[in-house]
């Protein structure tokens, strides 16, 4: 039997809080930028996906079109707090 100590815990709780406080700055940004100029400005998992990997195939892709256009869809925000939630549930 294997037990957690407390700075394991603390950690992983500290991990999924981070990944919601991610969420919840992405969608607050939205907001706030909807509110200011009345248009909304997407952040989808490709753009997140942008910041991190240099891929022509993220801006221009030539196959896989099908998960382009499903990371296109899917909103950043909604990810970090899916994630930040089974980060927590898998504590």
């Amino acid at each position: 039997m294997t037990t957690k100590s407390n700075a394991d815990v603390m950690f992983v709780g500290l991990l999924a809080l981070a990944f919601f406080l991610c969420g919840l700055g992405v969608l607050g940004f939205q907001i706030f930028e909807y509110l200011k100029t009345g248009i909304w400005s997407g952040f989808s998992l490709l753009n997140l996906l942008s910041l991190f990997v240099d891929d022509p195939w993220i801006y221009y892709p030539q196959s896989w079109f099908g998960v382009h256009k499903i990371l296109a869809f899917i909103p950043s925000s909604a990810t970090m707090f899916v994630i930040g939630y089974f980060i927590l549930v898998s504590n």
